[in-house]
Parts: structure tokens; C-alpha cells; sequence
């Protein structure tokens, strides 16, 4: 039996095709793919039902088993319930994959920012997405790591903070 990588898919339940070709696309890799229990806005789920809340517990519960978690961010949309899932995900140490990049992760006038740590220095890291983190690790690292070595040598972790803060950081790093 081969060591498989644990893929759980999250995103908006109105992709059923992004879901379709995503766990078509992870399963081709040998990975293990865990889904949603149903396309709740296709198939006229209650959205603020019983039958939804226990589908969402489920799908956490999906999220602890996975090493990963895809999110479909189809045309960069990110839902409520997709929001609470890459929460739980990062607060559970979950590697976290976006269908399509990210912009600027922002919600509720908060943008994250990124810790990278190895174990002779650490900083914040101004970073919108996972080019972004890679080119901090980079320079963490002098490029001296080989990627199987970044893993277990590199600490990444995310941190909210406001805008006003991340302007005035963004200010400061483009001055100095």
C-alpha cells in the first residue's frame, strides 16, 4: 500500500465542476481526495438548516484527516463557510493550496501577513501569496536548502492584521 497524500477539496458548493475536475485532476496525482457530502446551492440544500450544519461539521472533520486542503477559489470567490474552513485548516497546521492565486488575502479590513521562521532567524514577511512566501524562504534560507530540507527547517505562520497596520508596513518597506 503506497504512502498517498490526503487532499480535502473546500469551496462554494456552486463549482460542482471545479469540484468535479479538481478531485479528477488530485486523483490522477495518487492522491486521496475527500470532498463535500453534497452541492447544497445546486441541489436546494437549506443554507441556514440542520442538514447544512452537520454537513459543515463533517466537512471539518474532513479537513483534520487531510494533510492538504485545496480551496476552489473559482473567479477568486471565497464564501463564509470557505473562510471558517481555511481557518480551521491553518489553525490545525494544514497546508492550504488556492485553485487560482490570491490577490491580497483580506477580510473584515484585516490582510495576513506571514512568519517565517528557521532556526537562526525570523521575521514578518509581507507576503500576498505563495510565490511571494517561497521567494522569503529564499531569502531566509540564502537558497541554500534543498526543497526536501524546507519543510523541516522552515516554520510559516500566518497572522492577521489591520489595514492600517499593513499599509504603514508596506510604506516602510518601500522607504527603507
Amino acid at each position: 500500500m503506497k504512502n498517498r497524500k490526503i487532499v480535502c477539496l473546500c469551496g462554494s458548493t456552486k463549482f460542482k465542476d471545479a469540484y468535479d475536475n479538481a478531485n479528477r485532476v488530485e486523483s490522477g496525482k495518487g492522491n486521496i481526495v475527500l470532498s463535500v457530502a453534497m452541492f447544497g446551492h445546486l441541489q436546494g440544500l437549506d443554507m441556514n438548516g440542520t442538514e447544512k450544519k452537520t454537513f459543515d461539521e463533517l466537512h471539518l472533520d474532513k479537513i483534520l484527516l487531510a494533510d492538504e486542503v485545496l480551496v476552489l477559489n473559482v473567479n477568486g470567490y471565497i464564501g463564509e463557510s470557505t473562510k471558517i474552513e481555511i481557518e480551521f485548516a491553518e489553525n490545525n497546521n494544514k497546508t492550504i493550496r488556492y485553485l487560482e492565486p490570491l490577490e491580497k488575502e483580506e477580510v473584515d479590513g484585516k490582510v495576513k501577513i506571514y512568519k517565517v521562521q528557521n532556526e537562526t532567524s525570523d521575521g514578518w514577511v509581507i507576503a500576498n501569496n505563495l510565490n511571494e512566501i517561497n521567494q522569503a524562504i529564499q531569502c531566509f534560507t540564502d537558497g541554500e536548502l534543498d526543497d526536501g530540507e524546507i519543510g523541516n527547517s522552515i516554520t510559516i505562520t500566518p497572522k492577521w492584521i489591520s489595514r492600517e497596520e499593513y499599509d504603514k508596513a508596506m510604506s516602510q518597506e518601500f522607504q527603507g
